[in-house]
C-alpha cells in the first residue's frame, strides 16, 4: 500500500512533488537494482551486442547489435545515440543535462579507447553498452512520467 501524498524527504518535498514509488526504496534496494542492472547489461563477453542475465545462451535482454556500427559510436554521434536509446528506455525523459553527461563520458577515449575511422567491434560494443548502462541508473529511467 502506498499513500499517495508521500515526499521523498529532501529537494523533492521542497518541490513540492508527491512520489509515493519511493516509499519501497532505501540506499541498499536502489545499490541492489543498479548492480543487478549492472550485471544483465555489462555481463556478456561476446562482441554481437546480444545481453543477457544468464550466461551460456540464456535468455536475451537486450541486443544492441544495430546500434555497433561506427557511424552511431564516433565521437560526433554518440550524443544523438544516447538520445534515440534514451527515448526508447525512458519514454523521451532523459534530461539534456543527463544526456550531456553520458554523451561527454562516453566520448571520452581515455574511458573507452576508440579507433576513428575503423573501430573495432569491441570498441562499439562497449560505448553502447555504456550508453544503455548509464541510462539504466538514471534517476529517469527509475521514475516513469
Amino acid at each position: 500500500f502506498f499513500y499517495p501524498d508521500y515526499s521523498f524527504p529532501g529537494p523533492i518535498a521542497q518541490a513540492g512533488l508527491t512520489t509515493p514509488e519511493f516509499q519501497l526504496t532505501n540506499d541498499t534496494s536502489t545499490m541492489n537494482l543498479t548492480n543487478f542492472i549492472t550485471q544483465g547489461v555489462l555481463n556478456a563477453s561476446n562482441t554481437n551486442g546480444f545481453t543477457s542475465f544468464k550466461t551460456g545462451g540464456g535468455a536475451i535482454v537486450m541486443d544492441l547489435g544495430p546500434y555497433m556500427t561506427a557511424a552511431q559510436t564516433a565521437d560526433a554521434a554518440i550524443p544523438a545515440l544516447v538520445t534515440q536509446i534514451g527515448d526508447l528506455l525512458t519514454g523521451g525523459n532523459l534530461q539534456a543535462a543527463t544526456k550531456t553527461a553520458i554523451s561527454n563520458y562516453v566520448a571520452n577515449t581515455t574511458n573507452f579507447p576508440y579507433t576513428t575511422g575503423s573501430p573495432t567491434t569491441t570498441q562499439m560494443r562497449d560505448r553502447v553498452r555504456a550508453i544503455v548502462h548509464l541510462i539504466l541508473i538514471s534517476p529517469e529511467y527509475a521514475i516513469q512520467k
